[in-house]
């Protein structure tokens, strides 16, 4: 999609980061990428989909592990808040 530089007025992609006519920084810039797991449950299906030993790799999806060693993302139930763990 095309949105107005905000320096020059000039019409650019909403993934530039600068205007390509001015130079401009595009505080608008919109960052898409396909394919991208956007919650939880999306990336454990990705995991799955791609056959990826999470246990062996010691990645815990969706749960607090306190062990030594692991990495991890959960959320937060009592703050709504999403902890991503080392």
């Amino acid at each position: 999609m095309k949105i107005k530089c905000e320096y020059c007025g000039q019409m650019i992609s909403e993934t530039n980061q600068t205007c390509p006519y001015c130079g401009a920084e595009n505080s608008r810039v919109s960052r898409v990428a396909n394919g991208v797991p956007t919650t939880i449950g999306e990336l454990k299906v990705y995991c799955g989909k791609h056959n990826l030993p999470l246990q062996k790799m010691r990645v815990f999806i969706g749960e607090d592990y306190r062990g030594a060693r692991a990495f991890g993302i959960y959320k937060d139930e009592s703050t709504g808040n999403f902890v991503v763990y080392k």
